[in-house]
C-alpha cells in the first residue's frame, strides 16, 4: 500500500504528505548527555521534545517571523538559558 498509512483501527486513510522535519545533531559530554537523559526520565518528557522547545524558544525570541508553529505536546515544559 504505498502512500497510504493505517489508523489503528486498521482503516486505510487517503494519501497524506508525511511531516516534513530534519534531524539536528551535536556534540555533547557524556556526563551532560547522561545527566539530561535521567532528568528527561525522572521528569517523565521526551528529551527530543525538550530540545525542540528550546529550539522553538531561541528561534521565536530571535526571529522578527512569529510564525513558528507551537508544539503538540500535552505536557508544559518549562525551558530557560
Amino acid at each position: 500500500m504505498l502512500g497510504k498509512k493505517k489508523s489503528n483501527n486498521n482503516v486505510v486513510l487517503p494519501n497524506s504528505e508525511p511531516p516534513k522535519s530534519k534531524v539536528l545533531a551535536f556534540h555533547l559530554y557524556t556526563k551532560h548527555y547522561e545527566e539530561f537523559l535521567e532528568t528527561c526520565e525522572r521528569l517523565g518528557v521526551f528529551h527530543s521534545e525538550v530540545l525542540r522547545k528550546l529550539v522553538l524558544n531561541w528561534l521565536k525570541k530571535n526571529r522578527k517571523d512569529e510564525s513558528i508553529p507551537p508544539l503538540k505536546s500535552e505536557k508544559s515544559i518549562q525551558v530557560t538559558y
